[in-house]
C-alpha cells in the first residue's frame, strides 16, 4: 500500500467519523454531559481519601452557616471568610450550606458544589464555542476537558478557589448572549454573574479588571453596547462588588468591621505577602500550570495537568492570536483575553493550578485550534494519532488517580485524624477534656469538622498560642505536660515515652487502631 493510498484511507475514515458526529451531535452532547457527570460522581466522597485541610476549614463554615446563621467565629454571613487567618472566599461555602439544608452535613454534599458546577462547566462551553465554531469542533473542545486531569480533579473535592473556572465561564457565554441578541435584562444577567464571580476567588478581582477594559473596547469599537445597556450591566455588578469593596477597605483601616445582616470582618493575616516582584520565579512556576503541579492532589505525577500531549495547545495559541488580530474573529479574541487576563498574576505570584483554574478553558480551545489546523492540513493520520493517544492517557490517569487519591497518606489531607476523632465523639462523649498531641499544622480543624463544635462554643473556647498549641471544644492540641496529667481526661499520642508515664499512672489503652494511641481511665 503507497503513502497516497493510505493517505486516502485515512481520508475515507475521518470523513465518516466527521459525517457521524455532524449527524448525531445533540445525542453525542447529552451523553458527553450524562458521562462527565457519572466520571465525577464516582466515589466522589471515596477519594480523594479524607479530608483537605481547606475544605475541613470550608465545612466547618459551611455547617455553621447552614445551621447558625454565621461562620464559626459568630460573624454574621461574611462577605469573606476568615478560614485560618489569610481569608477563604464566599461563594462555595453559601452553595454547600443551601445543601446542607436540605440533605445534612457529609463530606458527600460539601463536593457537590464541585461536582454540579463542573458539569454545567462542560456543557456551557460547548454552547459558547458552538457560536462561533462547528459543531465538532465545540463538541471536542468539550470531550477535551471532561477527560483533562485537571478538570477531573478539581471536581471531586471542595476548594473555593476552583469555582473560578465555571463562573467565568457562565459570564463569558452570558456577555457572548448579550451583545447578539442586544436584551437589556441579559446585561443585567452578565453583571450579576461577573459580580457572582468575585466571591469565587480573590484572583478574580485583578482578572475581572483585565477582562472589562478589554472587553469594553471591543464593545465600543463595535458600537454593540448603548448607554442604557452598559447601566443595566454596571448597576447589578457595582451592586455584587460593594460587600467586597467595604471588606477591602476594613482590612486598611478606612473603616471598622462591620457585622450587621452581613459582615466584613478584619482578617489577622492578607495574602499580600504572596506577591512579590521575583518575575523571572513567578514565571518559571507556569510549570506548575502548564505541566505538573507540586501537589498531588492538584496533579498526578506522570500525567500532568493536561497530559503531556496537552502541550501542543502553544501552537495552538498562536493560530489563536493570529484568527484574533488578523480575522477579527470575536472567540478568538476573547479566548486570548479570558488566557493572558489569568497569565498577568505570574508576574507577581507564584502560580499552581489552583490559583490559575481560570486559563484552563482557553487553553482547552488552543488545542483545539491545533487539532483543526492539523485537520485542515490534511494530516489524518496525525489527528488518529492524537485522538488515540488521548484516550490511552485517560485510561492511564483514571487508573493512576483512584490508586493513588485512594491510599491514607496525602498531603494536607487528615490522614486517619477524623477517623480517631469520630471514635473519641462516639466513645468518649460525656469526657470534658482531651489532650491531642497532635504534630500537624492546623489539624486542629478536624475536630471542630467532625465533632460540629458550635459557633458559640467556637468562639468560646477557641485559644491558640502557637502554631500546634490550639485548644478548641473540649479539645487541648499541642504538646502534653506530664506533670499536669489527671483521671478525668482522656491522652491522644503517639509518643512512646508519655505512653509509659501514661500506663505507669494506671492508664488504659483503647483497643482502637491508628498511629495515635488513645489513654483514658
Amino acid at each position: 500500500m503507497n503513502i497516497m493510498e493510505k493517505k486516502r484511507i485515512m481520508k475515507n475514515f475521518y470523513q465518516r467519523i466527521s459525517n457521524f458526529v455532524e449527524s448525531n451531535y445533540k445525542c453525542i452532547f447529552i451523553i458527553l454531559l450524562v458521562f462527565a457527570f457519572i466520571f465525577n460522581f464516582y466515589k466522589i466522597d471515596k477519594v480523594p481519601n479524607g479530608v483537605n485541610l481547606d475544605e475541613a476549614g470550608l465545612g466547618v463554615d459551611v455547617y455553621s452557616i447552614a445551621n447558625y446563621g454565621t461562620d464559626r467565629n459568630m460573624n454574621k454571613f461574611p462577605v469573606y471568610f476568615e478560614n485560618f487567618g489569610e481569608g477563604q472566599s464566599a461563594l462555595y461555602i453559601y452553595l454547600s450550606a443551601i445543601l446542607v439544608k436540605i440533605f445534612g452535613f457529609s463530606v458527600f454534599i460539601l463536593r457537590m458544589p464541585a461536582l454540579i458546577l463542573s458539569v454545567i462547566e462542560v456543557g456551557v462551553i460547548y454552547l459558547l464555542v458552538a457560536k462561533f465554531k462547528s459543531r465538532k469542533f465545540a463538541l471536542f473542545v468539550m470531550f477535551l476537558t471532561i477527560i483533562s486531569p485537571w478538570h477531573f480533579m478539581k471536581s471531586r473535592w471542595a476548594l473555593d478557589a476552583y469555582l473560578l473556572s465555571p463562573m467565568l465561564v457562565f459570564s463569558m457565554f452570558a456577555f457572548v448572549e448579550a451583545i447578539e441578541k442586544r436584551k437589556k435584562w441579559i446585561y443585567a444577567l452578565v453583571g450579576l454573574l461577573f459580580g457572582i464571580t468575585l466571591y469565587s476567588y480573590a484572583i478574580s478581582y485583578i482578572t475581572e479588571i483585565i477582562i472589562f477594559m478589554l472587553l469594553g473596547i471591543y464593545v465600543v469599537k463595535s458600537k454593540q453596547m448603548d448607554l442604557k445597556e452598559f447601566i443595566c450591566f454596571i448597576i447589578p455588578f457595582i451592586i455584587m462588588a460593594i460587600p467586597l469593596i467595604l471588606m477591602q477597605m476594613v482590612q486598611f483601616n478606612l473603616i471598622k468591621p462591620i457585622n450587621s445582616f452581613f459582615s466584613c470582618t478584619k482578617l489577622p493575616n492578607t495574602r499580600g505577602h504572596e506577591m512579590n516582584l521575583d518575575i523571572v520565579k513567578n514565571i518559571g512556576s507556569l510549570k506548575n500550570v502548564f505541566i505538573q503541579d507540586i501537589w498531588i492532589f492538584n496533579s498526578i505525577p506522570g500525567y500532568g495537568n493536561l497530559y503531556f500531549i496537552g502541550l501542543i495547545f502553544v501552537p495552538g495559541m498562536f493560530i489563536s492570536l493570529k484568527n484574533a488580530i488578523y480575522k477579527k474573529s470575536f472567540i478568538d479574541f476573547l479566548m486570548n483575553v479570558w488566557f493572558f487576563s489569568g497569565i498577568i498574576w505570574c508576574l507577581v505570584v507564584e502560580c499552581n493550578v489552583n490559583r490559575l483554574n481560570g486559563v484552563y478553558i482557553p487553553i482547552m480551545y488552543y488545542i483545539g485550534e491545533i487539532v483543526k489546523f492539523i485537520i485542515d492540513s490534511r494530516y489524518y493520520s496525525l489527528f488518529v494519532g492524537i485522538i488515540v493517544i488521548y484516550l490511552i492517557s485517560f485510561v492511564m490517569f483514571v487508573n493512576a488517580y483512584f490508586k493513588i487519591l485512594s491510599k491514607k497518606d496525602i498531603p494536607l489531607f487528615d490522614n486517619g485524624v477524623i477517623e480517631i476523632v469520630e471514635h473519641v465523639k462516639k466513645e468518649y462523649s460525656n469526657v470534658r477534656n482531651i489532650y491531642f498531641e497532635l504534630n500537624d499544622y492546623n489539624y486542629w480543624i478536624y475536630e471542630s469538622f467532625t465533632e460540629h463544635i458550635s459557633p458559640n462554643e467556637y468562639s468560646k473556647t477557641f485559644k491558640r498560642n502557637g502554631l500546634l498549641d490550639v485548644s478548641i471544644g473540649r479539645y487541648h492540641n499541642g504538646d502534653i505536660d506530664v506533670n499536669e496529667i489527671n483521671d478525668e481526661s482522656i491522652y491522644i499520642l503517639n509518643n512512646p515515652t508519655k505512653e509509659d508515664i501514661l500506663i505507669s499512672k494506671n492508664f488504659k489503652k483503647d483497643s482502637f487502631k491508628s498511629k495515635y494511641s488513645i489513654y483514658y481511665k
